[in-house]
């Protein structure tokens, strides 16, 4: 499964973001006109695991599934492809 990339939690109005499709292409949406997270902001969210297999990472919440994150790039935020749960790309 690939996850969705993610800006701010759903407590907070939403930025442009952009979440990957099943196909690898991506869509942007936009949301409201907060700014993007900063750097200690995005600390608070559970970083992934990396894998041996280049582009995957396990999911830092269960059952840990692995996920394909070849389309974004290290300290990025993503949702997992279900949509409700947010993490940090190592």
């Amino acid at each position: 499964p690939q996850p969705q990339q993610e800006a701010p939690s759903p407590a907070e109005t939403e930025a442009p973001t952009e979440k990957a499709n099943g196909d690898g292409d991506t869509t942007s949406e936009q949301g409201g006109d907060s700014a993007a997270l900063t750097e200690a902001e995005k600390q608070n969210f559970p970083l992934a695991t990396k894998t041996d297999r280049p582009g995957f990472v396990r999911s830092p919440y269960p059952p840990h599934e692995l996920l394909d994150v070849s389309a974004f790039k290290p300290g990025d935020l993503a949702m997992e492809p279900d949509g409700d749960r947010i993490f940090r790309v190592p």
